[in-house]
């Protein structure tokens, strides 16, 4: 089964692939990522009753976020290297998922514009979604995405925005490759 979360989304769409490499520059940034995702269908039952009181809580208040589609955002800091623009890399360690396919319709230092589809290869659990990223500025980029995901007892549809902003040259104590959760 495929699970592929709006963050990673973000990740992949952050990352231009091979190709002209983005027009930005390396430091410390800041990922906003505001998404929605509404679910129809059943959602997996799990038995909670062994679950803390506070894991309890959070997983109704998930299931409940993502029956009634309620946007969520979460800010992430990421140090980007010179070598990971050089490489075409994105804003996560863990970016590439080889079940996923990205065809581009438009890719430039300072556009890309792609589908994207994953589980293809006989996952339970498939989705596909279109996805546009401009960068504004050298310190500024912006994503908009959709994503339609299907398994076996639910469908879901997913939107994104993601805003990415340069804080400065220094990372600080943020290493590359691994992002720090600012806000949830």
């Amino acid at each position: 089964m495929v699970h592929l979360s709006l963050s990673a989304v973000a990740a992949l769409a952050l990352a231009a692939s091979p190709g002209p490499k983005l027009d930005v520059k390396p430091g410390l940034w800041e990922v906003k990522t505001t998404s929605s995702t509404k679910m129809s269908g059943d959602l997996p039952a799990r038995d909670l009753s062994k679950a803390p009181p506070e894991m309890r809580a959070r997983i109704e208040a998930m299931r409940e976020r993502l029956k009634s589609g309620t946007p969520r955002t979460t800010v992430r800091q990421a140090c980007v290297t010179q070598e990971d623009i050089d490489k075409s890399r994105g804003f996560a360690e863990d970016e590439q998922n080889e079940d996923c396919e990205r065809t581009y319709q438009d890719r430039s230092p300072r556009h890309v514009r792609f589908h994207l589809k994953c589980g293809a290869k006989g996952g339970a659990m498939t989705s596909e979604g279109d996805f546009d990223l401009t960068v504004k500025s050298a310190e500024l980029v912006v994503l908009h995405g959709n994503l339609a995901a299907h398994a076996p007892q639910h469908d879901s549809a997913s939107t994104m925005e993601v805003t990415a902003r340069r804080l400065g040259s220094s990372c600080g104590d943020v290493k590359p490759g691994r992002p720090r959760t600012v806000s949830e």
